[in-house]
């Protein structure tokens, strides 16, 4: 079995890094992480704003899935064949919408009188 592993986010936003002190936070993961070598099982990063500064610092953990080859390309044509139904049924409502609201308008315009058209 693969060995599970982790990216920790940090925000440091403006008020999360400046005000809040994400920087410390920062400091004091990578610490606990270096002390229990777990470097090669997590990640540490920073990102600019989560959205939520009046809660921070805001911290994000995920574990990183290692998808199958297989599966993620299965996945991939899957999103591209349902991409290219979804548009080939769009493009064919579309025409066939400009068919019948033309139609309608030439019928409209054949059912006019010559009056109309003399004016």
């Amino acid at each position: 079995m693969a060995e599970r592993r982790f990216r920790i986010v940090i925000c440091r936003g403006p008020e999360c890094g400046d005000r809040r002190g994400s920087a410390a936070l920062h400091d004091q993961f990578r610490g606990a992480i270096d002390a229990h070598g777990a470097a090669a099982s997590v990640e540490l990063g920073w990102q600019s704003c989560f959205g939520r500064c009046t809660q921070g610092p805001n911290v994000l953990v995920r574990e990183l899935v290692a998808a199958e080859p297989g599966a993620v390309l299965g996945m991939g044509l899957a999103i591209y064949l349902l991409r290219v139904g979804w548009r080939l049924r769009l493009y064919a409502a579309a025409y066939q919408l400009g068919v019948e609201l033309r139609t309608r308008f030439y019928a409209r315009l054949s059912a006019q009188g010559p009056s109309f058209y003399q004016k």
